[in-house]
């Protein structure tokens, strides 16, 4: 257990966040999410603790700091995407996300309740199994199907040894279970499938479900695929929007899909075919194919333009190292094919155009200062340059308030793009209380001048 610290939001000045809160995990593995890419600090806190309590769908109040409840996460992503709020899902998404990450749970105290139908200790004597209750703090946990959302890292897999196969229902075939009893887990691994498909050289329809990692009955680990959803693929596809209006977007939408899901070639395909039409999707091979002769030629990876970007079914087994890596790569070519594929057309005027609304948080100013830079400029944003620039730019076109105070700073701190919204975060939330003050003076003010025309 790490030391119990807390957060303390911008968003909301003076306010902490318990770092045993899902809110205050999230925050605390930002990193180890790699969450900073695609989404925004100050923006999850804004929504969790000042928007989303506001909507209230089907009578379910959204909690203070978040919640690993299904049954609140739920209705409010049915809400969000009932109402088009397509840029608060993918922040909804973190909360879904942390559910299935229990040594996250673990390492921030959040202590989970699962429920799961087992034949444990305290289930002995009775007739028929009972549901148990499992705390994360016991010594005995009884969790034969804990899933994470993403596979192991490929460091932490068997390079040379392969899991023994399994039957699949409606099939024969004879492959070994000494090793792994026969279970609902284990007959849905993704090496058991593709080790039957190999061995019977049978031509069947794939899963279209992404690879998932889970801890098998005897604690060893195990891939699995969980089905797509139709509703997943209806969220995507609006998070995405029109893939040629703006590239950038439906390449952050994929990253994080592929964050969260690790989906394979087939899955891939799917998505692709959902979120963008057969014109644009070609338009994202060419470019993957044009950055792969690019690698190839710097001698960066081996292999040929087919080996990186396959148009049939490589079949890379995400069992063994090889197979995860090349799928790894091309995970990260189709991210970066989406970005590139729609020529990009510069227009600096543009970006200067942004000036912040009177009652825009500077987070969300500096977010659609970096959206306008991706879509209509070279700027790399994430670069030191880039936010230089970008440092430059939210100091001129903030609002006159915020402008003016940060123009009191001096030295680095002029050109440090994080100071500078700490700065202006300060004065948004100082306003609602200078404004006060003012209405208090004015007041005051014409009291004693009525007082003094009395006398």
């Amino acid at each position: 257990m790490m030391p119990l610290k807390t957060f303390k939001t911008l968003a909301s000045s003076g306010i902490e966040i318990p770092d045993d809160s899902p809110l205050g995990c999230l925050l605390q593995h930002w990193n180890a999410g790699n969450f900073g890419q695609e989404l925004s600090k100050r923006k999850l806190i804004d929504f969790c603790n000042n928007v989303w309590p506001l909507y209230e769908p089907d009578g379910m109040q959204w909690p203070r700091n978040g919640t690993l409840n299904p049954d609140i996460i739920t209705p409010l992503m049915h809400f969000l995407q009932s109402n088009e709020k397509w840029d608060e899902i993918p922040y909804l998404d973190l909360f879904y996300y942390l559910k299935d990450k229990p040594e996250w749970q673990k390492e921030c105290g959040i202590m989970v309740l699962k429920t799961l139908k087992v034949n444990c200790e305290g289930c002995k004597g009775w007739q028929k199994e009972k549901e148990c209750s499992v705390r994360f703090s016991e010594p005995e946990e009884d969790v034969s199907l804990l899933v994470a959302p993403s596979a192991p890292p490929i460091e932490e897999r068997d390079s040379g040894e392969s899991m023994p196969g399994v039957e699949r229902e409606g099939r024969e075939a004879k492959v070994e279970t000494t090793d792994i009893p026969r279970t609902p887990l284990s007959e849905r691994t993704r090496r058991g499938r593709w080790e039957v498909e190999r061995k019977k050289k049978e031509e069947s329809a794939h899963l279209m479900v992404p690879l998932r990692e889970a801890v098998g009955p005897q604690g060893e680990r195990v891939i699995v695929k969980v089905p797509f959803s139709p509703n997943d693929l209806l969220i995507w596809k609006q998070s995405a929007g029109a893939y040629r209006e703006d590239p950038e977007r439906t390449a952050r939408v994929v990253k994080m899909v592929i964050k969260t899901q690790n989906p394979d070639w087939n899955d891939l395909q799917v998505l692709l075919d959902t979120i963008m039409d057969s014109t644009e999707k070609e338009m994202v091979f060419k470019a993957m194919t044009e950055k792969a002769r690019e690698m190839i030629r710097l001698r960066l990876v081996d292999g040929t333009v087919n080996d990186l970007v396959p148009r049939e079914d490589p079949e890379w087994d995400p069992n063994s190292t090889s197979g995860s890596r090349r799928l790894k790569a091309y995970q990260e070519l189709l991210t970066e094919g989406i970005r590139n594929g729609i020529p990009k057309t510069l227009n600096w005027t543009k970006l200067y155009s942004v000036r912040q609304e009177k009652n825009e948080s500077p987070s969300t100013f500096l977010e659609r200062l970096k959206e306008t830079a991706r879509r209509y400029t070279n700027l790399e944003v994430e670069g030191e340059s880039g936010k230089l620039q970008l440092a430059l730019i939210f100091m001129g076109q903030s609002q006159e308030d915020i402008r003016k105070k940060l123009q009191k700073l001096e030295g680095e701190d002029t050109r440090n793009l994080d100071k500078l919204l700490e700065v202006a975060w300060k004065v948004y939330n100082n306003r609602e209380k200078e404004t006060a003050r003012k209405q208090q003076a004015t007041m005051l003010a014409a009291l004693q001048q009525v007082a003094g025309n009395n006398m």
